[in-house]
């Protein structure tokens, strides 16, 4: 990050990453002619759960295993993909250390390059025997590990240890800054209740201390990066249903589409403000489309987009609605963004049941409870109500809209329903997750806004490594 109010868009592969003082990295360019880091195996290839980055063999093909096309993994919520490999995700996640959620998110769909940003490191095949059912037909084309992001994690990893960092997880100020703002916001929610009085300054104060929730506590513990310990993660990530949220939700649209399709025209539901804001005209560089060549929806033009600068800041507020009305209906209807590519894993149902339950006890608490005991009149006290949700929705979206859609930030296609990306050859794209996160994402500001933010104004390291705890990434940075 740079200084204040300065951004760094992605821009063209050759940016600079920096993993400590005096210390940086410089993407190499691609290698020619061998697309060696590409994220696709040839389709055809028989190399079954091909030998990965750890260097240890994968198991080899047992005679009789079931193919599976992407299609029948789609419609198996019991099953996931890695690399080649068909594995059991109903019977494994309960035996992820890192929690059986994120297993379950991917039920049905390729989950190899979420592993791999998640870890750091190739995926285990050699260990996960007892779990696989089968190969993708030879047919399909299978997605590879990035050898650049191997690569560039370990040089991360190792800074971290040599700056005395130790872990990547959360440091004790994180924790502290964690329990500091779940603190005050309990104290004044409770004042509030208690007292009767609820002032219009405290309804605003208020709703910046759940964007602050939201940013620095349930953001990094929905990505897994607060703890190693699953259990740890998942108690925080519920901060995101105190707040009105989902956390169900918030991983399917950001661990499961967001993250992995950044900001694919078709796929990520964050480059989608159709059709009220146009984000974009269509994919920078066309690759393979999820909808069969058609122009993404997303990029229709309206009259009204002239006027879209102007009018973006009153939408931003309206995100206040998302807790209110949007996460609870697509806990009802079971549909996010109410799009069957962005279809939920019927794995995390015990979830998201769970999140509806906890929107009952919000709704109490945040509507119900103050009309009882406020002693304003109910027109009055639901306004102030109102006006929490507006300035802690009208936050969060401020700066959700400037990570991926600064000029520069490119727009791509490849990804598809099954989880899957394929980039073809003739694809002027960036030909791997490194090179298409870091021409997607843009960092804004610097350690300052971080420590306000949870690090999200450092798009492109938190991109590439989403597990990392934010309070790390201006150091990443450099």
């Amino acid at each position: 990050g740079g200084p204040a109010a300065q951004s760094r868009p992605g821009g063209a592969p050759g940016a600079m990453l920096a993993f400590g003082p005096g210390q940086q990295q410089q993407l190499a360019p691609p290698r020619s002619p061998r697309r060696s880091t590409s994220l696709v195996a040839s389709s055809g290839s028989s190399n079954m759960c091909q030998k990965q980055e750890s260097k240890v063999a994968a198991p080899a093909a047992a005679a009789g295993m079931p193919r599976f096309s992407r299609a029948k993994v789609a419609d198996r919520a019991d099953l996931l993909v890695v690399g080649e490999c068909v594995y059991d995700a109903a019977k494994f996640r309960w035996k992820h250390p890192g929690g059986a959620q994120f297993v379950s998110a991917f039920g049905g769909r390729d989950a190899t390059m979420a592993f791999q940003t998640y870890h750091s490191r190739a995926f285990p095949h050699e260990i996960m025997t007892d779990y696989l059912v089968g190969y993708l037909e030879e047919s399909e084309t299978a997605v590879e590990h990035d050898e650049e992001h191997l690569e560039i994690s370990g040089l991360v990893r190792k800074a971290l240890v040599k700056d005395g960092r130790g872990s990547a997880f959360a440091p004790t100020h994180q924790w502290v800054k964690v329990f500091g703002i779940m603190a005050v916001l309990s104290a004044l929610e409770g004042w509030f209740l208690y007292s009767g009085q609820r002032s219009w300054a405290g309804s605003f104060v208020l709703g910046l201390l759940y964007a602050y929730v939201g940013l620095n506590i349930q953001h990094d513990a929905n990505h897994g990066a607060m703890s190693k310990k699953g259990w740890v993660n998942t108690v925080f990530g519920l901060m995101q249903d105190y707040i009105g949220g989902s956390a169900v939700m918030w991983i399917q649209q950001h661990v499961v589409l967001h993250h992995i399709h950044t900001n694919d025209v078709h796929m990520d539901p964050d480059a989608d403000g159709f059709p009220a804001v146009r984000f974009h005209d269509g994919p920078s560089q066309p690759g393979v489309s999820a909808i069969g060549g058609k122009k993404p929806l997303t990029a229709t033009w309206f009259p009204w987009h002239y006027f879209q600068h102007l009018y973006i800041f009153a939408l931003e507020m309206g995100y206040g609605a998302v807790p209110l009305l949007g996460a609870v209906l697509e806990l009802i209807f079971w549909r996010h963004r109410g799009a069957e590519k962005f279809k939920l894993s019927p794995l995390l149902l015990p979830w998201g049941m769970l999140s509806l339950a906890l929107h009952a006890l919000f709704f109490a608490r945040f509507v119900y409870l103050p009309i009882i005991f406020n002693e304003d009149d109910v027109a009055t006290t639901c306004g102030k109500v109102l006006l929490t949700a507006v300035t802690g929705g009208g936050y969060l979206a401020f700066f959700f809209a400037l990570s991926h859609n600064f000029e520069g930030a490119g727009n791509f296609e490849g990804g598809k329903d099954d989880g899957s990306v394929e980039y073809p050859a003739e694809s002027k794209q960036p030909d791997n997750f490194v090179r298409r996160q870091v021409a997607s994402s843009s960092n804004v500001c610097g350690a300052g806004l971080a420590t306000l933010n949870g690090g999200l104004n450092y798009q492109i390291e938190h991109h590439l490594f989403p597990r990392i705890a934010h309070s790390h990434y201006p150091f990443v940075s450099g």
